[in-house]
């Protein structure tokens, strides 16, 4: 599962590397669309299932503000409703899509690492072997919802001497 897809270059890079199938969610239309033609053109047929949604703490939607994407406060209460984007929680994805155990997670997602993780139930983490999460504001109650939930961690700064660890970087987890 790719969420945050972005562009599509993970999930199409996933698809070359042996993964049978791969989901990636990006809520961004912009985005979406320019993942859509990045997975035609290079993704292994029919291997990549691409959704136009988000993950979150609900199911439903949401309405997106698309004035300021740049500065990824698009789904901010209380914003413009430029266009309402489906929203999964992760149980409802991996019910939906019927991912099996040992899956791989990998979450690029601009903050909705939080309310995703957080509210995950650690049944529903269960599934996954691995687990990476690039984290925008702090890592530890990421890290410490893991490793309740069955997972080692670690930590790993992302390559920038600006942002200190504490504020950004990435948590890989794996099933012990």
């Amino acid at each position: 599962m790719d969420v945050g897809a972005g562009v599509g270059d993970t999930a199409i890079l996933f698809s070359l590397r042996g993964a049978g199938r791969v989901i990636a969610l990006e809520p961004y239309p912009r985005l979406y669309g320019g993942a859509l033609l990045n997975i035609r053109a290079n993704g292994p047929a029919g291997r990549v299932v691409l959704v136009n949604a988000g993950l979150g703490a609900l199911d439903g939607e949401v309405c997106a503000d698309l004035s300021n994407v740049e500065g990824y406060s698009v789904f901010r209460p209380g914003g413009r409703c430029d266009v309402k984007v489906r929203m999964y929680t992760l149980r409802t994805l991996i019910k939906e899509f019927e991912f099996e155990e040992g899956s791989v997670l990998k979450m690029d997602c601009e903050g909705c690492e939080y309310e995703a993780m957080l509210n995950a139930d650690p049944g529903d983490l269960a599934v996954f072997g691995q687990i990476v999460i690039e984290y925008h504001d702090g890592y530890r109650e990421i890290k410490k919802h893991l490793e309740a939930a069955g997972f080692s961690t670690e930590v790993k700064p992302i390559r920038s001497a600006a942002i200190p660890m504490e504020r950004q970087g990435y948590v890989v987890a794996r099933r012990r």
